[in-house]
């Protein structure tokens, strides 16, 4: 069986590694939580909120419409509600991507850069909001702006055009976006999209900014920034931008406008925003369980403290009151064993502040929209353990630190 065998010995020090350890945890976790509640904050500034007009996405495949698609892109823009509509291959908030490879060679030996792609229709930009740094939008009075079906495609076609972002035009070997307007790069394809492998020349017509409504960063997956392609036959699900001084009459208006051309198919519409909280609910779950973990361990690392406090002022009560012969006020003695317990405190956030910074870069690099990492997890995480400590141990130190040395000492 263990025994005590003072403060500054074996069982003392395990005592003390004890505490530290549920002080390093709790603290570790502390400062993820406050990191993982910055990063959703700052996730939530892609939302159109009551600031940006709102978007809505039907996911009903454009390809089983019974109606034309620009018949019913035409009547729902009638509505002066109805601010722009167009097309896009993936849901807004998706998890998911679909890259195309680019090279700034045609040469198919070359090596190439996957790039993040999305397949839109005309009028995107304006629809989903999207900026530009340089150059010009699709337009549908050139016919090269649209690529073509894979089933028609040929490698002496084009150019074709296409829209990149600074990240993709920067793997591409580019200064910037700006820098790569104007100039040629090329898609290569292989089978079984295509018969046989082929590099299409594409020019980049525009340079865009950082794309909004994304969740992940695909750079962890090795696929670096945004291009936008036109190619509407791949845009299967249609985008609707609405005023938001006219909400609820531009809402009237799709409804009705669905029912009178396409009866026989129900509407199935959601506003991009909802799209968000359907996956942000996910990682606000994680960061208030985490959260919560962190106070618990705080709980019982500061129970561990106190009893550990508890039972070390007991044992060196005999020194206390030694010192206080040899001259030694009790608001010295006090602040000598707060210093004491506040050790392996210090240690475990001297400790926790480089893993919890690891761990919270890591975290905050899966997504596309990444909230700055600051010193106030790191603080925040530092003042309440102090706190706890002090509140846990300073009642027994102080009442250690006034005993009179003739009563721990009559029997010496």
């Amino acid at each position: 069986m263990m025994r005590p065998t003072g403060s500054g010995g074996y069982s003392g020090r395990l005592r003390a590694l004890m505490v530290g350890t549920q002080f390093f945890i709790s603290g570790t976790l502390m400062i993820l939580a406050f990191v993982m509640f910055a990063q959703n904050s700052t996730m939530t500034q892609q939302l159109d909120g009551e600031v940006a007009d709102p978007k809505l996405i039907t996911t009903t495949a454009v390809d089983t419409f019974s109606a034309d698609f620009e018949l019913v892109k035409n009547e729902l823009q009638s509505h002066p509600g109805v601010l722009s509509v167009s097309q896009v291959d993936l849901t807004p908030w998706s998890i998911s991507s679909s890259p195309i490879n680019l090279s700034r060679s045609a040469d198919l030996n070359e090596s190439t850069v996957l790039i993040g792609n999305r397949n839109i229709g005309y009028d995107y930009a304006d629809t989903m909001d999207v900026s530009f740094l340089a150059g010009r939008n699709y337009s549908r009075d050139r016919a090269n702006d649209r690529f073509p079906s894979l089933r028609n495609i040929n490698a002496n076609g084009g150019p074709y055009s296409i829209l990149l972002d600074d990240r993709a035009a920067q793997a591409l070997g580019f200064e910037n976006a700006q820098a790569s307007v104007g100039q040629s790069i090329y898609r290569h394809l292989e089978p079984p999209s295509v018969d046989r492998e082929m590099a299409i020349e594409l020019v980049v017509i525009g340079a865009i900014d950082k794309l909004k409504y994304q969740f992940v960063d695909f750079g962890v997956f090795g696929i670096t920034g945004d291009a936008l392609t036109l190619a509407p036959e791949f845009a299967n699900l249609m985008v609707i931008k609405i005023s938001k001084e006219n909400v609820n009459d531009a809402l009237t208006h799709i409804d009705e406008t669905w029912s009178r051309l396409m009866p026989d198919i129900p509407l199935q519409r959601e506003f991009v925003d909802n799209l968000f909280y359907l996956g942000y609910n996910l990682f606000l779950s994680i960061s208030v369980a985490i959260a919560a973990l962190s106070t618990l361990g705080f709980l019982i690392a500061s129970i561990g403290l106190l009893g550990n406090a508890t039972f070390i002022t007991k044992i060196r009560q005999k020194e206390v009151g030694i010192r206080k012969v040899m001259g030694a006020s009790s608001s010295r003695l006090f602040r000598m064993l707060l210093l004491d317990f506040a050790k392996p405190i210090l240690i475990a956030n001297a400790v926790a502040w480089p893993v919890g910074y690891a761990l919270g870069n890591i975290y905050i690099r899966l997504f596309a929209a990444r909230a700055e990492l600051t010193f106030f997890p790191f603080l925040i995480s530092l003042a309440l353990s102090a706190s706890i400590a002090i509140v846990a141990v300073a009642s027994q130190s102080w009442k250690t630190a006034r005993v009179r040395p003739a009563m721990v000492m009559r029997y010496e």
